[in-house]
């Protein structure tokens, strides 16, 4: 490179600002109503810099295209989920996700070069989609970043998230950016109305969807519980200032008491409000948990718990056994989700897990760092994965029981719908964080969900925010972050299924079949001039 030519000296200042501003612009939305706007251009800014450097260097401007792309994705990581800071791992989590969304770039990059020019950034659309889609459906899954959760806070925008889920999100603003670029590229009166159109379409539908009459099917009575202990200090038995699991149990006992009456039909604790690791051939045994079974009993109402779980067997049955010497047997921990009523339980267990968190990426050949990450002082909880999505059934409704991270999968919570669920329950802790705005985006993300299938959802959070989301995705009752209460709250069941809730994540696939149809034709261009 050449590092002292005048022209390349006086480029690096405006590559700087397109890379950082870029980045910006795309995380805008979570910042608050009004400010998804800027997402729009956020990549005709790293388009921008990519055309400067390829007028700036004629030749070998790979490494340089590099750099100014995993800056852009950086600065997007880092400012979206600034909150991750608590933890002290952002800088490596930016890092490997921006370094993994450094893929799609470099293969659009590539097959960009045996297509007409005028073409390139529509070839951008479906490529970056497809990874966004792939970045849902592996085990470092980390899909915040998914450009249509940038509405979270203007989601009367995306109504029609109920046809296309939060992919029609990402693939409005790509079309918006690439017209944009056109403009940029060359102005007309046609692109001018056409980019109105684009902007205007949407939003006018959004507002025509929320005119139309949904009608309840029931109507419920809930008693949301936010216990308020905290994960770092309080909650789990090597806490510093630990609570009593006995003590724990109470105070959801009496917080329930303080707003229950004769109209409720439904209790709601968050998730991991017992901590025991229950036996599950036991779990009527333990006297934390008798506290609640009694509870249920004398209110004689369900209640909605999330519990942590073992199973025990005599072999090992996946990576995440873990062999118990004193019991000669293998056990396996789960993130459970669990509803009393009368004599009878419904289990879920947790089936999509936060990586490196709650699991080890790829566990069956990555088991050997569990040792090493608890002798460097980290920890983790190494659980196991659900197995079968279920829904929980009461006199009112059919409830799609959902844990924390799991309400990012807009297809996943589909599945619930489409086995028979009329109400969505999300049980969360949402401490891990502080007071971030992790636990506002959690929500509002919630939210989305509800549009995409237009059913009411009870998030329930150990430190806050709990809340009732209607089906427009309007937060209509809510606990504040970080106290110690409960609320009565009203929440309507409704039976009409959406056409995303039946087709799920059709757009996606869509867009793979794009991305292998370009491959395809790349590889054959390639050979073509090689043969030449």
């Amino acid at each position: 490179m050449n590092f002292t030519s005048f022209r390349y000296n006086k480029n690096i200042p405006i590559l700087l600002l397109l890379a950082v501003f870029g980045g910006i612009c795309l995380q805008a939305g979570f910042w608050g109503k009004g400010w998804v706007m800027l997402g729009f251009m956020g990549w005709v800014c790293l388009w921008q810099a990519e055309k400067i450097l390829k007028e700036t260097f004629l030749k070998r401007n790979f490494l340089r295209r590099l750099l100014v792309a995993f800056l852009f994705l950086f600065v997007w990581n880092v400012v979206a989920t600034w909150w991750v800071r608590i933890t002290g791992a952002l800088w490596v989590i930016s890092v490997a996700n921006s370094l993994v969304m450094l893929v799609p770039l470099v293969f659009w990059w590539w097959v960009r070069k045996f297509f007409a020019e005028k073409y390139e950034k529509w070839l951008f659309i479906p490529i970056w989609i497809s990874f966004e889609f792939a970045h849902h459906h592996w085990q470092l899954t980390w899909v915040w970043l998914t450009l249509g959760n940038t509405f979270l806070y203007q989601n009367e925008w995306v109504q029609w998230y109920e046809y296309t889920g939060v992919w029609g999100g990402s693939l409005w603003i790509l079309l918006v950016n690439v017209v944009f670029w056109e403009i940029k590229e060359a102005f007309s009166i046609k692109k001018i109305a056409f980019l109105v159109a684009l902007l205007a379409f949407p939003i006018t539908f959004s507002w025509i969807l929320r005119e139309q009459k949904l009608l309840p099917t029931q109507k419920l009575n809930v008693v949301l519980v936010q216990p308020n202990i905290d994960p770092f200090t309080e909650k789990f038995n090597d806490c510093p200032r630990f609570i009593p699991f006995a003590k724990q149990a109470q105070i959801l006992v009496d917080l329930t008491l303080q707003k229950f009456d004769k109209n409720a039909d439904l209790v709601v604790f968050p998730e991991t409000a017992l901590d025991e690791n229950f036996d599950e051939r036991w779990v009527r045994k333990y006297p934390t948990f008798q506290k609640i079974d009694s509870l249920q009993q004398k209110l004689n109402v369900p209640v909605l718990l999330g519990v942590s779980t073992r199973i025990f067997t005599k072999e090992k049955s996946s990576p995440t056994s873990q062999y118990a010497p004193l019991s000669n047997a293998y056990y396996e921990d789960f993130n459970t989700a669990l509803l009393l009523q009368k004599d009878t339980m419904f289990w879920y267990k947790k089936m999509i897990l936060v990586p490196g968190v709650e699991t080890i990426p790829f566990p069956e050949y990555t088991i050997f760092l569990k040792d090493f990450i608890s002798d460097i002082g980290a920890s983790f909880f190494l659980l196991g994965v659900g197995k079968e999505i279920s829904t929980f059934p009461t006199s009112k409704a059919q409830i799609a029981p959902i844990i924390c991270y799991e309400s990012m999968y807009g297809e996943f919570l589909s599945k619930f719908v489409q086995k028979g669920a009329d109400l969505l329950c999300t049980i969360t802790n949402d401490g891990w964080l502080g007071d971030t705005e992790w636990q506002k985006h959690h929500l509002y993300l919630g939210a989305l969900r509800c549009i995409e299938t237009r059913r009411e959802m009870l998030h329930c959070s150990n430190m806050g925010a709990s809340a009732v989301i209607d089906v427009w995705g309007k937060v209509r009752s809510e606990i504040p972050y970080n106290q110690r209460t409960s609320m009565k709250a009203i929440a309507f069941t409704y039976q009409e299924k959406t056409f995303y809730t039946h087709y799920g994540d059709f757009l996606p696939k869509i867009a793979l079949s794009f991305v292998g149809v370009i491959f395809l034709a790349s590889l054959v261009r390639f050979f073509q001039k090689k043969l030449k």
